[in-house]
C-alpha cells in the first residue's frame, strides 16, 4: 500500500504546487486516487464521460467521502455524467451502478445524460474534467478503457478548456444527449 500512499502524495503535491506535469495511472486503486484528489481540488462543475462508471473505482468509501466534501464546500458544486449507453438495459443497469445509487443523495445537484450521437458513444476514451480550486483545468484522460490505463494533471489549462467545451457542447445539444429521466 506504500506504492499508493506515494501516488497519492504526488498527486497532492502536482495539485498544490500548479504544476503542469502529468502523472499516469495504470490500475484501479490509481484511477480511484486520482479521481479521488481531483474531487478534492475541484470547483464548480465535474464533468465525467464513460461507459459504464465501474464500480472498482467509483463504488469506494473514500471516492464517494471525497464527492460529499466537495458538494459541502459550495452549494454551487455540480456533477455533470455523459454516459456512453448502447441499448435499453444499459440505462437500468447505470441506475442500480452503486455510484449512481450514491449520488441520489445529491439528485438536484447532479445531472445524468446519455449519449445519442454515434460519434460520442463509441469515443474510446474516457475523462473527467473539472475547474481547481485555483482556477486551473485538471483532468484525468483513460487512454485505455479495458485496462484503466490514464494520464492526467491538474494544470493544463489549453487541453482543459478543449475537453471542458466538447463536454458541455455534448450537453446542451439536444442531437447529442438526453437527460436520463431518473434525474428529471
Amino acid at each position: 500500500m506504500a506504492d499508493l500512499t506515494e501516488y497519492k502524495r504526488v498527486l497532492e503535491k502536482l495539485a498544490n504546487t500548479e504544476s503542469k506535469e502529468y502523472i499516469n495511472n495504470s490500475s484501479m486503486d490509481h484511477a480511484a486516487t486520482m479521481i479521488e484528489v481531483l474531487f478534492n481540488n475541484s470547483k464548480g462543475l465535474v464533468c465525467i464521460l464513460s461507459d459504464h462508471l465501474h464500480g472498482e473505482v467509483y463504488d469506494r468509501t473514500e471516492l464517494k467521502k471525497c464527492v460529499e466534501d466537495f458538494f459541502k464546500r459550495d452549494e454551487n458544486n455540480m456533477i455533470d455524467v455523459i454516459m456512453q449507453l448502447n441499448v435499453e438495459p444499459d440505462e437500468k443497469k447505470l441506475l442500480q451502478n452503486g455510484f449512481v445509487t450514491f449520488l441520489d443523495q445529491f439528485k438536484d445537484r447532479v445531472r445524468l445524460f446519455k449519449a445519442i450521437d454515434e460519434n460520442l458513444k463509441s469515443l474510446k476514451n474516457h475523462y473527467m474534467i473539472a475547474r481547481t480550486t485555483k482556477d486551473n483545468f485538471a483532468f484525468r484522460f483513460e487512454l485505455d478503457t479495458n485496462d484503466h490505463i490514464a494520464t492526467g494533471t491538474f494544470n493544463d489549462e489549453n487541453r482543459g478548456e478543449k475537453l471542458y467545451n466538447y463536454f458541455t457542447l455534448n450537453t446542451s445539444n439536444p442531437n447529442n444527449t438526453t437527460l436520463i429521466t431518473k434525474y428529471n
